[in-house]
Parts: C-alpha cells; sequence; structure tokens
C-alpha cells in the first residue's frame, strides 16, 4: 500500500482540504426552544374539499424575524394543520421578548378558521420583517380551495407579535387564470414604516390551457403598514416566462433595495419544458419607485430531492433564492440548492490529491463524481455507505467504476443470509431494497433491541436508558441475522468488520474486509 501525500474530502456543499481526517462534531440539543403550542384551528373544518386530506399539528414553512434595534426580540409565523393539496386551516405567530427562551403565540386573521379572520377558506407562505422602528410586518397568502379566489395579504403589529392589525388584502384576484404566488415582505431599514411585499402572478389563458407568464407585482406603505400602494410589475416577463421566491434585501447604508428571484423560461405555452432557470436580481435606489434590468446571479442547477427508498419527490427549497446583504459593507450573497460544483472541483484539481473522499448523498455525490471525471480528474474516489446504493450507479453509468464506499453490513455475493434477504425483496416488491446497507441495519436493530430487553426481563430489571445501556455493554455480542456478530466494548466501541466495496463491471462487489 501506498503512502498518500494528500486526500481531499468534498462535501456536498463544500470542498475542503484535508492534511488528517477532522473529529467529529456534536450538537447537543439542550437548548431547543419550542415555539408552537397546541392547534387554535382544532375544531375548524372550513376548507375541505371531497380530495382533501388534513394533517392536524402540522406546522410548516417557518418565517422568523429579528429586531435589530431590540436584540431580545424575536417573531416567527408558521403554516398550521397544513393540507394535502396545497395551503393550510391557518397562520399562526409566535413571539419572544427574551431573545427566543419563551414564546407566546398569536394567530394571524388571514382565513375563516380565525377569528375575524379575512374571507378565505385557508391560507399559506408566511412571512415576517420587523422595521428599525418596531413595527413587525406579515405577509401571507390567503386563497379558497373551492374557488379561484386568491390574494396577498398584509398585516402589522405594533406590540413585539402579540396582537395584529391592518389586515389588507392587496389584490383580488377571482378569475381562474390568475395564480398569486410566494409572496415576502421586507421592511426597509432606513426609511421608518417603510416596508415591501413582492410575488409572482402567474396568468393563463382564458380556457387554462395555456401559460401566459408570471411577472413580480410590488406593494409598498409608507404609513407603518397602514396602507398600501395598489400593486404594480416591477419584473416583466416575456411570453412563457415567470417569476418565483422574489425576496427584497435593503441596504442599511445607502437605502438601495435589491429584489431577487428565480426565472423560468418555458419552450412554450405548454410550460411543460424550460429553456432556462437562474437566478435573477434587480436593484432599486429610489426606495422602489423604479428598478434596473435584471442581472443574471447563477444558473438554478438544483435537482429534486427524492425518497431513496421510494423515488417519490420531496418538497424542498430547491430552486429558491435566499439573499442577504452585509449591513457593514453592502456585500450581497445568495444561498441556493445547486449541483454545479465546477468551481470548487477545479480548485481540487489544482491541488492534485491522491485519493478523493466524497462526503455525500446518493442524490448529490454522482453530480460531483460526474463532474470531476468530466475534467479528467482520474484518482480513486471513496465515500461512505450512504452511496452504497444501485441508484449511484445507475446516475453515472460508467463514470462510477472504481468508486470505492465503506459498509458494515456484507453484500448479497458474499453472505447466503443477504442473498436471501434480496431475493425475498424481489419476490414481494419486484425490485432490490434501495439503500443497502441501510435496510440491513433496519432489520437487524429490532433483534439487537430485543435481545437487550430479553436480558432485563430475565434480570427483573426495569427498562430505562441507563439500565438498557447497561445491559448492551453486559452482553456484549450479539449474532444478528443479516449483519452477522458485533462486538460492544465497555468503551462503546463498536467491533465488527468493515467492508471496502468497489463498482466494477456496473454493479458494487467485494474489495476487501478490514
Amino acid at each position: 500500500m501506498r503512502t498518500l501525500r494528500r486526500v481531499a474530502a468534498v462535501g456536498a456543499a463544500a470542498v475542503l482540504v484535508l492534511a488528517l481526517p477532522s473529529p467529529a462534531l456534536a450538537t447537543g440539543g439542550d437548548n431547543l426552544v419550542q415555539v408552537s403550542r397546541g392547534d387554535p384551528f382544532a375544531g375548524c373544518t372550513i376548507g375541505s374539499t371531497p380530495d382533501s386530506v388534513v394533517y392536524p399539528g402540522a406546522e410548516v414553512e417557518p418565517s422568523v424575524a429579528t429586531n435589530r434595534f431590540l436584540p431580545f426580540e424575536v417573531v416567527g409565523a408558521w403554516q398550521q394543520d397544513r393540507w394535502n393539496d396545497g395551503g393550510a386551516k391557518g397562520l399562526v405567530a409566535g413571539f419572544s421578548r427574551d431573545g427566543g427562551r419563551t414564546f407566546q403565540r398569536s394567530v394571524w386573521p388571514v382565513s375563516r378558521c380565525a377569528p375575524g379572520g379575512l374571507n378565505y377558506e385557508r391560507a399559506s407562505d408566511p412571512w415576517v420583517s420587523i422595521g428599525p422602528e418596531g413595527t413587525v410586518y406579515g405577509s401571507a397568502l390567503p386563497f379558497d380551495a373551492n374557488s379561484p379566489r386568491n390574494t396577498v395579504a398584509a398585516l402589522t403589529s405594533y406590540d413585539g407579535g402579540r396582537t395584529w392589525r391592518n389586515v389588507t388584502v392587496l389584490i383580488d384576484d377571482t378569475q381562474p387564470q390568475f395564480l398569486d404566488d410566494k409572496n415576502s415582505v421586507t421592511a426597509d431599514p432606513v426609511r421608518p414604516g417603510t416596508a415591501y411585499q413582492v410575488w409572482d402572478r402567474l396568468e393563463f389563458t382564458a380556457d387554462l390551457t395555456g401559460f401566459v407568464n408570471g411577472p413580480t407585482y410590488l406593494s409598498v406603505t409608507r404609513d407603518f403598514g397602514r396602507t398600501w400602494s395598489t400593486p404594480r410589475v416591477i419584473v416583466q416577463m416575456a411570453p412563457f416566462q415567470q417569476t418565483i421566491g422574489n425576496v427584497i434585501v435593503a441596504d442599511p447604508r445607502s437605502g438601495a433595495l435589491y429584489n431577487f428571484y428565480t426565472s423560468i423560461q418555458y419552450t412554450d405555452v405548454t410550460a411543460t419544458a424550460v429553456e432556462f432557470v437562474r437566478f435573477e436580481v434587480v436593484r432599486s435606489t429610489d426606495a422602489g419607485a423604479t428598478w434596473s434590468t435584471p442581472t443574471v446571479v447563477a444558473q438554478d442547477t438544483s435537482v429534486f430531492d427524492v425518497n431513496p427508498n421510494t423515488g417519490q419527490p420531496l418538497r424542498t427549497g430547491s430552486g429558491l433564492p435566499f439573499p442577504a446583504i452585509d449591513p457593514h459593507t453592502g456585500e450581497l450573497y445568495m444561498a441556493y440548492e445547486g449541483s454545479d460544483f465546477t468551481g470548487a472541483v477545479l480548485k481540487l484539481r489544482a491541488s492534485n490529491p491522491d485519493t478523493i473522499h466524497v462526503q455525500g448523498q446518493v442524490s448529490d455525490a454522482p453530480q460531483i463524481v460526474a463532474q470531476m471525471r468530466q475534467l479528467g480528474m482520474r484518482q480513486t474516489i471513496t465515500s461512505f455507505s450512504s452511496i452504497y446504493n444501485p441508484k449511484f450507479i445507475e446516475a453515472l453509468g460508467p463514470a462510477a467504476e472504481g468508486v470505492i464506499v465503506t459498509s458494515l453490513a456484507p453484500n448479497a455475493e458474499d453472505s447466503v443470509k443477504v442473498k436471501e434477504y434480496v431475493a425475498r425483496w424481489k419476490t414481494e416488491k419486484g425490485r432490490e431494497p434501495n439503500g443497502l446497507p441501510y435496510t440491513q441495519y433496519l432489520y437487524d436493530a429490532p433483534y439487537l433491541i430485543a435481545e437487550v430487553f430479553r436480558q432485563l426481563d430475565k434480570a427483573k430489571i426495569a427498562p430505562t436508558g441507563d439500565t438498557f445501556r447497561k445491559a448492551m455493554l453486559d452482553k456484549k455480542s450479539f449474532e444478528l441475522p443479516l449483519t452477522d456478530a458485533v462486538e460492544i466494548l465497555p468503551n462503546h466501541t463498536v467491533v465488527r468488520p468493515v467492508y471496502l466495496m468497489v463498482v466494477k463491471n456496473g454493479v458494487w462487489v467485494r474489495l476487501a474486509t478490514v
């Protein structure tokens, strides 16, 4: 075995050249504070349709803001009781006066489930922002499930989120060809009483068979949220083009405004194929009166996150920009999900390591490896059991050849028990199990737990965390049905074989056991 000069470790979000492996970082949960308590909409049945399913207690899409002039003030909002086909029963806020140590609850009056709420069946997309004078601005997306009515609503709080007033319908769309979406609100840090609401408004043909476009709309308040201006377009779109995810950040030094968004250009009226998806920004230096032409920030290279076992797409933040501004320098930043690691990989190539370790998942590691191979990098690539999955090979094809991973479970070709297990999957499910060896770990875990409980029961010891841990250490060795023997030492070190798997001729095969 040759001695490695340098080992490069590549993560899904960053690239780091290492000389030695870094110790794992442990994060405790002692400082977690529960913000949401109870369900104010538990008895409300408004908003249902024959095909709808509501998830009581589901609290999603939170937005949070702090007051830089009152650092102990925190206000957040979220969807309460999410429906499977869009929106929630209503929106709820949490507010803190002690820097987030404790929270109290208030309800946004933006849907019919809320006392005194707007006459809409559901609500979605909460957003909060706090002005320099302490006014809290809220933005919501109320709509009906049983009619085409939808709107963007504004509301304000003058007591740190305890109560909400000035609930205002900014746009009243009642025709099915208009759909408002992905709203946000930003308080102006240098103009007290001023805030900006932005969103995209999709337009379809009158017969709803074709897509027209989806420009960005803006509404402004200059009187602390008491009134808002008539919405107007600030980012015009070409035919079959739309924005989404509009968010304004403001420069507290100059007052300049920057609206970031995703721009999607479809190829035709069907909006089923795209010409490009990219992040853009427009700028205003006169408090939103006029705006510049768009500047392209980056291409959207995100990929859909999926359930690795079923392949079902997961709804996450892919395709949306998350901008920020340095209040001291005015430097702009934009975070986003992406799969283009070319810049980082080029730096990595310049360091010329002997071996490259990719610390990623099966959803993103193939993109990293593919770009390395495309750039002519032929070094040995290693990873861990997260990508020990047939889907990794499917995604990469020949570029997967030679990739080495570690596994704590034997392969089907090396174990009769695993081979029989995989055969049962094929018979019962019509496919191989995804995520080997994790499915083997999950299969074996109940056997280990049951054995420890048997030990406790035999000794007539009540099961607790401490007694379970002691019984597991006393037992020391376990013979598991799929992953064979495992030994646990008094210092909690797990002793078992480590299998090195390599992609050879399009399949995972065992390289060595260590």
